[in-house]
């Protein structure tokens, strides 16, 4: 691969996605105190639109996979930011709680279209056998996503209101990532784009999806990576609050809550230094390791505080090399060929994993506080590490 010309579509493709995940996903947590306030809805209306778009987005999953099948990646990654900044300017806009439902809902219409799996689905496909690298690059950039829209959130909502955020946010999507990712994706397919000619798609999409699910690999892919989603989305959107039941101040569990999301970079750094000695499954196995030890590690923050930091770094930096490993993985072992439909179906248990775990958190903290999360959460772990050890032992049979 002449990484000199692959250089700069890759560091497009990465700063859009810093940008379209700083817009259209994480400004709703930066946003969120300022929503509670200012709307004076419940915490739980406010997340359940947020819930619903993520749902939306996981729904919508494979027939955005069926269209970068089709040759239209690059037309779908740079119209999608276009439709999230429209919904943005909706939200700030809107002015009862249905308005504000609607207005995410066609935000999680543009997240299916914008987001890692779309973009990941499109560099394998063009890429082929050397998407992985590529992938690692652009996650390590947008992994400072939520570095940039919690700052940019906190200032702009404090000194002009969270609706003039939104605005900003809308901008950020509509007028910055849309043509960061669409020029990306048209440079990309147009120095590599022979290499996908080469495996065209079936003309039958729903056919190729039957005859992945009749393969073991399909349903140990979707049960390791559905139930590591849940792990980490329950315990993310409960950190604090669940750091404070096991003793530390508020403070100190804000700052252990904040090591998470740097470790996830500096998991992906390691991966990108040794990616070359081990293969996927390996590393998807020490991966989920990693995040069903730090389930062991929050346990046991209770008798020692800076378990806590432990967690929080092993969990970051286990977690961060999901999202590499999991379009990989279904390369490697479901194949190439209509793998944005393939990959857009498997999208719909993780997403949706993602859209429940909040809401299965507090129901679980409701029945018995907090130690049932962290059960809960070690049982998810445990059984996507048995998947994924089973998933390589097949493969190497």
């Amino acid at each position: 691969m002449r990484r000199d010309r692959l250089s700069l579509p890759v560091l497009a493709l990465a700063s859009g996605q810093t940008l379209a995940w700083a817009a259209m996903f994480y400004s709703f947590a930066a946003l969120f105190h300022a929503f509670e306030t200012d709307l004076a809805y419940s915490k739980e209306r406010i997340a359940a639109a947020f819930s619903l778009a993520i749902l939306l987005s996981a729904l919508l999953s494979p027939l955005c996979g069926r269209i970068i099948d089709r040759g239209h990646g690059r037309i779908l990654l740079g119209t999608a930011p276009v439709l999230g900044g429209i919904g943005l300017l909706f939200l700030a806009n809107a002015q009862n709680h249905v308005q504000f439902i609607l207005a995410w809902l066609v935000i999680g219409v543009a997240q299916s279209g914008a987001l890692y799996e779309p973009c990941f689905s499109f560099v394998t496909r063009t890429l082929q056998g050397d998407a992985r690298p590529a992938i690692v690059r652009i996650t390590l950039v947008a992994g400072f996503a939520s570095a940039l829209a919690f700052p940019l959130g906190a200032v702009l909502a404090g000194s002009f209101g969270w609706r003039v955020a939104a605005v900003c946010f809308a901008g950020m999507s509509a007028f910055a990532a849309a043509p960061l990712l669409y020029f990306g994706a048209t440079r990309l397919e147009r120095e590599y784009g022979h290499r996908a000619d080469r495996a065209e798609p079936s003309r039958r999409p729903r056919h190729a999806v039957s005859q992945a699910m009749r393969q073991r690999t399909f349903w140990l892919i979707a049960i390791a990576f559905s139930a590591i989603a849940l792990n980490h989305g329950i315990l993310v959107n409960h950190v604090v609050p669940l750091l404070m039941d096991r003793g530390l101040s508020h403070p100190l569990a804000v700052l252990a809550a904040s090591t998470i999301g740097p470790m996830q970079v500096a998991g992906r750094v390691a991966m990108w230094r040794v990616e070359h000695l081990c293969s996927t499954g390996t590393l998807a196995i020490a991966s989920f390791t990693g995040v069903l030890a730090s389930s062991f590690l929050l346990a046991g923050t209770g008798l020692a505080w800076p378990l806590a930091f432990l967690f929080a770094a092993t969990q970051g930096a286990s977690y961060g090399l999901v999202s590499i490993l999991k379009p990989v993985l279904i390369a490697e072992t479901l194949g190439r060929e209509d793998f944005g439909t393939i990959s857009g179906s498997l999208a719909l248990p993780y997403l949706a994993g993602f859209a429940a775990a909040p809401w299965l958190g507090g129901w679980l903290w409701s029945l018995g506080g907090y130690d049932p999360v962290i059960a809960l959460a070690a049982i998810l772990a445990t059984t996507a590490l048995a998947a994924v050890t089973w998933l390589q032992h097949t493969a190497l049979r």
